[in-house]
């Protein structure tokens, strides 16, 4: 199993749980219900996901942001459900600018 995290969290303050707390692998995490648009983003790029989550719903867009958590296993199911309640998917993530993992997730949901 290989962990990588981006050193830009490091500086990032918020809750902590005071328990254990299991994240399963393969299961991602719907960090926003929305009903306008899909929005899967991970790692670092998360943070600007969701803030423009938060932009757009000022706009009156509804959009639902989506954490894989983990890329292989990759929960698609959650993915295809999102878009197929929204009809439209975004991804937001830094990768390379050719076959990056982004890419994956547009060819399996379409």
């Amino acid at each position: 199993m290989l962990f990588i995290e981006h050193k830009a969290h490091y500086g990032f303050k918020g809750e902590v749980p005071t328990e254990e707390e299991v994240i399963p692998l393969g299961v991602a995490d719907v960090k926003r219900e929305g009903g306008d648009v899909t929005l899967v983003s991970w790692s670092r790029t998360l943070t600007f996901a969701l803030e423009a989550a938060e932009k757009l719903a000022e706009e009156g867009i509804s959009v639902e942001v989506i954490d894989p958590r983990t890329l292989q296993p990759l929960d698609i199911e959650t993915i295809w459900r999102s878009v197929a309640k929204t009809g439209h998917l975004v991804i937001a993530h830094e990768a390379v600018k050719f076959g990056g993992f982004g890419a994956e997730i547009a060819a399996q949901v379409v």
